[in-house]
């Protein structure tokens, strides 16, 4: 048995040295040493190599030692790159049918951990496609779930539809997912329920339902505050909750009420900070700065602006060191951008620094082209770049990322024509019609005058907002009557 070993060890051996055709995995597998196939012809013609029931064997054992992997309680700690490898096999390896699925294993469970690692590794297609034949296989019967996994499914479906700008789509999962939520009465249902509301609410808002947000992060706001105050999770959510409900007060303009309640959600996410210490809470304090941050400025309260500003990014900087995690990537990219913004008054050359830092991160996390919503922040941290080169009079540069801006707007109310891309199409032209005009290119910055004025007309099928309308006529004709 030791010489056969010795020979299958020396036949390995020269497979990887002399012939390139496997390379070793550094880890182990279920039968020992892992090796992979460097070529995939190779790998093909090995496996037509098995006939049954060998094949049958050594399939069932990979099987196995994935299921294996994916239980280890230190599965969330591996690398990103080997979690998403082992669950991307589970999942191709295992019919979606619990009838065919190996005795005790959670397809739904597999299949939420699978899709959330997706939008952790950058692919809202693969989430997509992931959820979409679970739900699939939920409504055919071919797998089976409680009302709580439905409504979980629903949410990380509704989520993911956000993320690709989606919104109609997301709207209606999430009040599906709401039907089922409200059919479990365990603490559990209460959470799923709560971020199910919280969801909803940012995707009415985004559509410029800002009414129906309203009332629907009223409902949130209602349910959490009768459930186990004292749990931490739940504490967390409601300073979310209340956070979405400051933002969707903000887009209607009633900015001292957005003020007090972002107030309220900061005190519950300092709570939360209380129950359960750790860079979460941490992170959840930024966020509702940087949105408070929106409402400072809107009142005029510059100084406040500067304080709030360098604290998140005090905040951030001390907890956003997983150079992998997106979600600390995301903040740190924020804090600097919203940084920058408070300096681009008093210091243009510090207020570049950290906008060219926010711009390197965010186009990090920018390479899928699926993410509608990464996209819709890469263009705002590119406008805001755009507008502190103007003013340290850097005109050409300025020009180059205003159209790289423009060009992702274009793409994004083409792809998801809702109010709030419409929104910002328009203001895009406007500070366009801007520069052009300093820069002499008269004919070009009316054309984008006109682009902005347009924009706003097919903005009003969402969202009616006449002073908007007569502010862009007003800037066109301020550019005409300039060429007469």
């Amino acid at each position: 048995m030791t010489s056969e070993l010795n020979g299958i060890r020396r036949i390995v051996s020269d497979c990887i040295a002399r012939h390139g055709l496997l390379r070793d995995q550094g880890a182990q597998g279920p039968l020992g040493r892992l090796f992979g196939f460097e070529h995939a012809f190779v790998r093909d013609a090995a496996n037509r190599l098995l006939v049954e029931p060998e094949r049958s064997a050594v399939e069932s054992t990979r099987v196995d030692w994935l299921i294996d992997m994916w239980r280890l309680p230190n599965f969330s700690a591996l690398p990103q790159g080997s979690r998403a490898r082992i669950l991307d096999r589970l999942v191709d390896a295992i019919p979606l049918s619990h009838a065919d699925a190996p005795s005790g294993l959670n397809l739904v469970e597999l299949y939420l951990k699978a899709a959330a690692l997706q939008i952790d590794v950058g692919s809202v297609a693969g989430a997509r496609t992931l959820l979409d034949g679970l739900i699939d296989a939920l409504a055919e019967g071919r797998v089976h779930a409680s009302s709580l996994e439905r409504a979980r499914v629903l949410l990380s479906s509704g989520q993911v539809a956000i993320k690709a700008g989606d919104l109609p789509r997301a709207m209606d999962r999430l009040r599906e997912g709401i039907g089922h939520a409200l059919d479990d009465n365990s603490d559990d249902g209460a959470l799923v329920r709560g971020w199910l509301r919280f969801e909803l609410t940012r995707a009415m808002r985004r559509h410029g339902l800002r009414e129906d947000a309203l009332q629907e992060v009223g409902k949130g706001i209602q349910e959490l505050e009768g459930v186990a105050a004292d749990q931490g999770r739940f504490v967390h959510l409601l300073g979310r909750v209340r956070q979405e409900k400051g933002l969707t007060l903000h887009d209607m303009g009633r900015f001292e009420e957005a003020r007090e309640v972002f107030d309220a959600a900061l005190k519950t996410q300092q709570r939360y900070q209380e129950l359960q210490p750790g860079a979460a809470a941490t992170i959840a304090q930024a966020w509702i700065l940087i949105s408070a941050i929106k409402t400072e400025r809107r009142l005029g309260d510059l100084q406040k602006d500067l304080q709030m500003s360098t604290e998140v990014l005090r905040l951030a900087k001390g907890v956003c060191t997983d150079a992998d995690d997106r979600g600390q990537q995301d903040l740190l990219a924020s804090a600097n951008a919203y940084y920058a913004y408070s300096l681009r008054k008093t210091d243009l050359e510090r207020a570049e620094f950290h906008q060219r830092q926010a711009r390197q991160i965010r186009e990090r996390l920018t390479l899928d082209e699926e993410d509608l919503e990464a996209q819709m922040i890469l263009a705002v941290d590119l406008s805001i770049y755009g507008e502190i080169l103007s003013g340290l009079d850097r005109l050409d540069e300025a020009l180059a990322v205003r159209q790289q801006s423009l060009q992702i707007r274009r793409d994004l109310a083409e792809r998801a024509p809702g109010g709030q891309n419409l929104r910002l199409l328009a203001i895009e032209y406007g500070y366009l019609s801007q520069l052009l005009n300093k820069l002499g290119q008269r004919e070009q910055a009316l054309e984008a005058a006109r682009e902005a004025l347009e924009t706003e007309l097919r903005r009003e099928t969402f969202v009616a907002e006449p002073e908007r309308i007569e502010k862009a006529r007003a800037r066109l004709a301020q550019l005409e009557a300039a060429e007469v």
